[in-house]
């Protein structure tokens, strides 16, 4: 294996020469550089960075101290994982048992020079407390935490998430009891102040309270006896830790105790059809690890005038939605019913054929699913329209044709038929302020089942690759990264287009969409509201502007870094054609990332996309305007529209655009870009291209069709860029 003496001896340099250009020193020559990247890649010397960044104390460690990877703690450190694989620090895990374990780990951690501890541990006591204040270093305590502690706390809401399913409870004239751990840790001393605080206020006139071991099989002799003796009429039993329920469920089965109900603090968690007796709040327990390594690295940061603070993590909003009463199939008032759907071929279609089963199983009404392509939906719906057909139910259709299909009349008013004041608030804020910003007390005539973002797909082994960016400096000054703008786009592209750059690994810095006229347009339009461009003035089309001018110049650009076989692409191919490796990055949509990549490749990152505006995209669902069966079509849409069922269809690849599923921590592990949709950084906008004083709907498809002609003209050499504006407003007067 060769080491750097053998790089200086190849290259005729000193070892100081080849350091200076590991460690990006800008007094070395071009010359000297490439000599020694040559060497380098002549010997196949990949330097060991992780040894020179510790060397250079640019890397830290931190310890991690957990008793057990079950229940929620295995989430927890999930979040912590999450943190510090996007840092340069690496953690260090413990797993203790026992406080007389957790001793040994601590004084393990210090003698690996960690720079910082989260702590995770039932163990504590004063002795082990005082162990961890002897270490000297910054330390964050997790979930459980010592009361009138120094150290940073970040905690769940325990107090408030007891109290209140403990006075739900007793609404439903339940007699309540808590089962927790030892509340010289303050989450257990939160629950039960949360559950007397709820029994103040009630006719229960005792509390029950039993505090017991948090190892669930130390805990069973004495719950064994806790159960057998449990005061009379006690029906309901809140227990602070999901494992410790498991152990109440044991016991009640093995002493055939079946009046009981018991409810358990839980962590993140899509399941919703549990096989088992327990019901879970669900508690963000992936934002708690992330949180506590945050702040355990700002602390680690700022150890001077960094003061201490506790952190409480809210809970879920829909924790408490545990007594939804669901319909069922017993009365069954809509059996020989079918409910005709006309879908969009694609995920959601195949999402609704697989769940739609549980629909039938609850109202009795069965479905059929007749699915389309896109350019056939576009044509069935009208026709449909125009004949005032009932052969269909309930429709989909293009967010962007909702305007025209209320205007035909089209779908029925959802107003009166779903309780809106419910639906509206869960769908995520840029549905809300983008495509039902004016649903608001207006008409609402459909609503949205899978939402499109505009977003970057790179491939994190070329953008974090130390010799490429060192070349890329080197070149033109600047780092490499995700770019930021339209420029910095063109910047990276070219470096990974082999053409301009025989050393890139790859052949292609991007891939257009190039398909007419949507797909160049998605690639238009945000370039133009970058540059501030638009289309039309105040007297109409005013189109040869510089800002426009410099959007078609910017994008005819790009097309020289492209794969060139794509002029009629969508997004699926060119997804496809990234997914082979030979292209660095893309400006796509997620809906179609998530079809075409396998999306836990740790090689694929995603970051927003280049500029200040991104399209945004959607698929809603309406009810047929002249369907017999209005109100069981409601109930279809009620149904498909709960966040119980939006969880499962976004598992089978139906992202739907709902706060219980965007917020969802354990969602995002396999739909990584979520993170980049919820940092909110640029402006979304429809595609349509700002007609505001347009006459007509159909001028946006007329200027899109026109357009996108003209603009590949100019990307072929066919028409000079000065060109596409003033002959697109000549063909659309």
């Amino acid at each position: 294996m060769s080491n750097i003496k053998d790089v200086a001896r190849a290259a005729g340099v000193s070892v100081s020469t080849v350091s200076n250009i590991l460690n990006n020193k800008t007094s070395v020559s071009e010359e000297l550089h490439q000599k020694v990247i040559k060497a380098m890649e002549e010997l196949d010397y990949h330097p060991n960075f992780l040894a020179m960044n510790l060397r250079k104390k640019k890397i830290s460690f931190i310890g991690v101290v957990v008793n057990a990877l079950n229940s929620h703690y295995h989430q927890i450190y999930e979040g912590v994982n999450r943190v510090c694989k996007e840092s340069k620090c690496q953690p260090i895990l413990k797993i203790a048992g026992s406080a007389n374990e957790e001793y040994k780990e601590i004084e393990e951690l210090m003698q690996l020079s960690v720079s910082g501890i989260i702590v995770i541990s039932s163990n504590l006591n004063d002795e082990l407390i005082s162990h961890y204040n002897a270490t000297g270093v910054p330390i964050v305590f997790v979930d459980h935490y010592p009361i009138d502690s120094e150290h940073n706390i970040v905690r769940f809401d325990n107090s408030r998430i007891v109290g209140n399913l403990t006075k739900m409870l007793i609404r439903k004239r339940r007699k309540v009891g808590l089962i927790c751990g030892n509340c010289y840790l303050g989450s257990e001393a939160d629950c039960k102040q949360g559950y007397l605080d709820a029994l103040g206020v009630s006719e229960q006139a005792e509390p029950v309270i039993f505090e017991t071991e948090f190892s669930k099989e130390r805990a069973f002799s004495g719950l064994i006896n806790h159960l057998c003796n449990l005061p009379e009429g006690i029906n309901s039993l809140i227990v602070s830790a999901a494992h410790l329920a498991k152990t109440v469920s044991e016991i009640c089965a093995l002493l055939d105790i079946k009046d009981v109900e018991i409810y358990a603090l839980s962590g993140d968690s899509w399941y919703k059809h549990r096989d088992d007796s327990i019901s879970y709040l669900s508690r963000d327990s992936i934002q708690c690890g992330i949180q506590a390594t945050e702040l355990l690295f700002e602390n680690m940061t700022k150890p001077a005038t960094f003061d201490t603070r506790m952190v409480t993590i809210a809970p879920h909003s829909d924790a408490l939605k545990l007594f939804e009463e669901e319909e069922t199939s017993a009365a069954n008032p809509g059996r020989g019913k079918t409910l005709k759907l006309l879908l969009l071929e694609s995920n959601i279609s195949n999402a609704i054929k697989k769940l739609c089963g549980n629909f039938t199983a609850q109202t009795g009404i069965a479905v059929s699913v007749i699915t389309a392509t896109q350019q056939e939906l576009m044509r069935i719906i009208p026709e449909n329209t125009r004949r005032k057909s009932d052969e269909y139910d309930i429709i989909m259709a293009d967010m962007h044709s909702l305007a025209q299909l209320k205007q035909e009349n089209a779908f029925c008013k959802l107003n009166s038929l779903l309780d809106l004041d419910e639906i509206l608030p869960r769908y995520i804020r840029d549905v809300r302020s983008y495509i039902l910003s004016e649903a608001a007390g207006e008409d609402v005539y459909a609503l949205p089942v899978l939402v499109g973002y505009q977003m970057l797909a790179y491939r994190r082994d070329l953008f974090d690759d130390p010799l490429l960016k060192k070349k890329f400096y080197l070149k033109y000054g600047i780092q490499l990264r995700p770019p930021q703008s339209w420029n910095e786009f063109n910047l990276v592209a070219k470096f990974f287009t082999r053409r301009f750059n025989e050393e890139s690994p790859v052949d292609y810095g991007t891939c257009l969409v190039g398909g007419k006229p949507d797909g160049i347009m998605s690639e238009f339009l945000p370039r133009q509201w970058s540059y501030r461009g638009k289309f039309f003035g105040e007297d109409g089309p005013d189109m040869a502007s510089v800002p426009n001018l410099k959007a078609i110049k910017n994008l005819a650009e790009s097309y020289c870094y492209s794969y060139p076989d794509c002029v009629d692409f969508l997004e699926d191919e060119q997804v496809r054609e990234f997914a082979k490796g030979n292209i660095a990055m893309i400006s796509t949509y997620n809906v179609h990332l998530q079809d075409g990549l396998d999306l836990t490749d740790q090689n694929i990152r995603f970051a927003r996309l280049p500029g200040s505006s991104a399209l945004i995209g959607g698929w809603l669902l309406g009810i047929n305007a002249h369907s017999k069966q209005i109100e069981e079509s409601a109930q279809f849409l009620n149904w498909e529209l709960s966040n119980r069922i939006s969880v499962h269809s976004s598992l089978l690849g139906q992202i739907s655009p709902f706060k219980s599923v965007f917020y969802d921590n354990e969602l995002l592990t396999i739909y990584p870009w979520m993170s980049i949709v919820n940092e909110r950084a640029i402006e979304l906008r429809g595609k349509e291209p700002g007609v505001t004083t347009a006459p007509d709907d159909g001028l946006c498809r007329r200027l899109e069709t026109a357009l996108s002609e003209n603009l590949w003209k100019a990307l072929l050499g066919e028409l000079a860029p000065e060109e596409v504006m003033r002959e697109t407003q000549k063909q659309i007067p």
